[in-house]
């Protein structure tokens, strides 16, 4: 879809759209005048700085600067392009949105028959459980019934090397697409084999109800345990949760709990737990706490008792308190799972543990203070310090005074030699800050490449023979920061719609629509100078040329640090031995 979409149909959903019903399906509000107030989606807070305005018919969070219309906010919240955006609320009020102009359709094709081709797959796999006996046999000695089966999409790949790539071949697909999506492997011989073997097949649905890949669990001792889709096109393991699709959209959730594996999940979701949910065996993510947190503002953790489970916890957690947003840890028994203690103790012994869960930093206090002698002064230094510095990640000021007041109280110390110790070199405690010129929120500065690539754009919106130069010459991969990659998009498309198309007209059309923000359309309406007498073909190509120098000395100036780093070092390892010399190689190449 082009997403040049004319002024009338944006105005139209707009109108149609409440934005208020549409924000209320994510965010609690409440009645506040004329407008209403929540908890900002965009970033943790405990005092509602958001705000809703159906009369204006735009939203805005005075905490952390996000604002925009009922478009801008189903963007952001289900990672929606604008043009999917529109069509999403198109369609659910009944506005028609017409593609103009021929866009290149390619990529969505390929991603669409990749979601296509694993649909089919789930559902072959599906009909061979339903016949594999031993299959059978082996989850329901797991306590995983039909009903389980049905609910998750369960499924069973033969013990065959050739069972999916000929049921595949059969119905006519690409066996490359299938390749490329982690259905099948492909030996040095170019020869495709079935990449899951005697396996349970777990399908990885993500909350649009779209198969994105899959994860297998051996029958028996076999090694690896679980084997799992490598990204693809369409899957990103740090981007997914496994199980959220059975959760309540567009509602936040009383709890999730966060667990390692899909028979965890399983497990508690057939004993009657609700809101289990799994991190797909991979280290937690940002990306993964930032969904999570759309469904709910309670996160209990409940990975594995072992220490492998407890490190694991720590490392979820770290996450977590950078997006100040603390969870509940479940502390299970004799290094149990979850799936182990529902068989063993069953559901209600499980929900006594989480109402037992400690907070995510009394976890962390508790694990480190296991490891100490508190009979010892020293001992009890490390711990007010290891404490200090958990306190240092509230961002909170009331709730991290209070913490240290605790703190002071329970080792009889003043609050004033404890901030000394805490705060001990930090420039941010040790003296007051000097006032700062306001930034945009939320926004960083721009770099000297950003600045360049705005340069290009005012050119080619003033002139349509430079438009058509540096859109042949300059590809959007070579723009890193991704408000300006949108805004090149949009500016192509804008073009190459109408023939002629003022300047004017497109940055008012950008601004409208949240793609570019006041800051950037003051930049882009600036004048440019007169250009008229330079040949404009070898103008684009100098300014495409000095984009492509400003990556190379980037890049040059980070490999010339990481040489650095690891020629300081005394005892190399075999590895970084071979990437010294790799760095050194690459270092050699670039050709300033």
């Amino acid at each position: 879809m082009a997403y040049f979409i004319d002024e009338r149909t944006l105005e139209e959903i707009k109108d149609r759209a409440d934005i208020v019903d549409i924000v209320s399906q994510y965010v609690d509000l409440k009645k506040a005048g004329a407008n209403y107030k929540g908890l900002c989606p965009f970033h943790g807070e405990k005092t509602p700085s958001f705000t809703v305005s159906p009369q204006k018919k735009i939203y805005k969070c005075f905490g952390c600067g996000e604002g925009g219309n009922v478009i801008n906010f189903v963007m952001k919240m289900e990672g929606l392009s604008f043009p999917e955006a529109c069509k999403k609320l198109g369609d659910q009020y009944g506005v028609e949105i017409k593609s103009r102009g021929n866009i290149d359709r390619t990529r969505t094709d390929f991603l669409n028959q990749m979601y296509e081709i694993n649909r089919e797959v789930a559902a072959y796999y599906m009909k061979n459980l339903s016949q594999a006996k031993q299959a059978l046999l082996y989850l329901d000695k797991r306590n995983i019934g039909p009903r389980a089966v049905r609910r998750f999409g369960l499924g069973y790949a033969k013990d065959s090397w050739d069972d999916l790539v000929n049921y595949l071949k059969s119905l006519g697909y690409d066996l490359d697409l299938a390749f490329k999506a982690g259905l099948i492997g492909k030996n040095n011989r170019g020869s495709y084999y079935d990449f899951y073997k005697n396996r349970i097949i777990f399908p990885i649905i993500d909350t649009k109800s779209r198969v994105l890949g899959f994860g297998a669990r051996a029958l028996g001792d076999e090694m690896p345990k679980y084997i799992n889709t490598a990204d693809s096109p369409v899957y990103n393991k740090g981007r997914t949760i496994y199980g959220l699709n059975r959760m309540e959209k567009h509602k936040k959730l009383d709890r999730l709990i966060l667990c390692e594996g899909y028979i965890d999940v399983i497990a508690l979701d057939a004993a009657g737990v609700p809101g289990s949910v799994a991190s797909l065996g991979t280290a937690f993510t940002p990306d993964q706490a930032r969904l999570l947190r759309k469904y709910t503002d309670n996160l209990y953790i409940s990975y594995d008792g072992d220490q492998a489970g407890r490190t694991a916890a720590k490392r979820a957690l770290k996450v977590l308190h950078s997006m100040d947003w603390d969870a509940s840890v479940v502390l299970l028994p004799r290094n149990l799972d979850p799936d182990s203690f529902i068989q063993e103790q069953g559901p209600i012994q499980y929900e006594a543990q989480l109402k037992n869960a400690k907070s995510g930093y009394n976890f962390l206090i508790d694990d480190y203070k296991a490891s100490l002698n508190l009979e010892d002064i020293e001992d009890q230094v490390k711990l007010i310090k290891f404490i200090g510095s958990t306190i240092k990640t509230i961002k909170s000021p009331i709730e991290r005074e209070l913490q240290m007041k605790k703190l002071a109280a329970d080792f009889d110390v003043s609050l004033e030699s404890l901030k000394a110790e805490i705060f001990a070199g930090d420039k941010a405690y040790s003296r007051p800050k000097s006032p700062k010129r306001p930034q945009r929120p939320g926004k960083k500065p721009l770099s000297q490449k950003d600045k360049d690539i705005i340069e290009i754009f005012k050119l080619m919106m003033e002139d349509k023979e430079l438009f058509v130069e540096f859109s042949q010459k300059l590809d959007s991969k070579m723009i890193d920061n991704e408000k300006l990659r949108e805004v090149y998009q949009s500016i192509k498309s804008s073009f190459a719609e109408e023939e002629n198309l003022a300047k004017d007209t497109v940055l008012q059309y950008l601004k409208n629509n949240y793609i570019i923000d006041e800051f950037l359309y003051n930049q882009l309406s600036r004048e440019v100078l007169e250009f008229s007498h330079l040949d404009k073909e070898l103008l684009a190509q100098e300014m495409v040329d000095r984009l492509k120098e400003t990556d190379s000395m980037k890049s040059r100036k980070d490999i010339v640090e990481r040489i650095r780093r690891l020629e300081a070092k005394e005892d190399k390892s075999q590895e970084e031995v071979e990437l010294l010399n790799d760095l050194i190689s690459q270092l050699m190449s670039i050709n300033l």
